[in-house]
């Protein structure tokens, strides 16, 4: 019996643990305005419901899409591609295309290689003055990034 007892509070403890990592975003950009006092974060929804403009801004995301422009041979004429980019989104998920539900947006970075499908980050995005996209907002630029547990 005390083996099983043991077994149970095991079980039990691991998916304390699993559900205590798997915070959601909402919860996440909150514990974050309390420990780090941003006043310019807001949800990816927030910043495509307000459509913020030309500015400075704070949001987390997953990454569900990393997109660098392919090689274009020496001498070849290749069409022209969208720069690099990622597109974080509120829910994790990996995106096969630029199908962008409502609470996705197309990121213009200069590395994509140094994210990770699937994760979690803080973002410092910039919206900048053009708008190439079809997404609702000018383009944004990424300024900073910083993975989160």
């Amino acid at each position: 019996m005390r083996k099983g007892t043991i077994v149970c509070l095991f079980i039990i403890f691991c998916s304390l643990a699993r559900h205590s990592c798997a915070e959601t975003i909402d919860v996440t950009i909150e514990r974050l305005r309390k420990k780090m006092g941003l006043n310019n974060l807001y949800s990816i929804e927030d910043i495509i419901k307000k459509e913020v403009t030309y500015g400075t801004y704070h949001t987390v995301g997953y990454v569900a899409k990393i997109y660098e422009c392919p090689a274009c041979p020496e001498g070849a004429l290749c069409k022209p591609c969208m720069g690099a980019n990622i597109v974080i989104a509120h829910e994790q998920k990996e995106l096969g295309n630029y199908a962008l539900g409502e609470k996705d947006l197309i990121v213009f970075v200069d590395d994509p290689k140094s994210f990770e499908l699937g994760k979690k980050y803080l973002f410092l995005i910039h919206v900048l003055d053009a708008k190439t996209t079809d997404q609702s907002l000018n383009n944004l630029k990424l300024i900073y990034s910083e993975i989160l547990k």
